[in-house]
């Protein structure tokens, strides 16, 4: 990393989502760190992607 660069901590909404789901697997593929998945529902969350993403439930109003 650069000097004085940051590392940036994203939060997806909606990764279960047709949406949600695509970004969730290219950000998997390319190993970005940080990356964290808000849903509604955690048995919707692939098994795959619990060992490659921060998850946890959430609910947005």
């Amino acid at each position: 990393m650069k000097k004085g660069a940051y590392q940036m901590k994203i939060l997806l909404t909606g990764a279960t989502g047709h949406l949600g789901t695509h970004i969730t697997e290219l950000a998997i593929k390319a190993r970005i760190k940080d990356f964290n998945i808000g849903v509604r529902n955690l048995e919707k969350v692939p098994t795959h992607w619990k060992d490659n993403v921060s998850h946890s439930s959430i609910r947005l109003f």
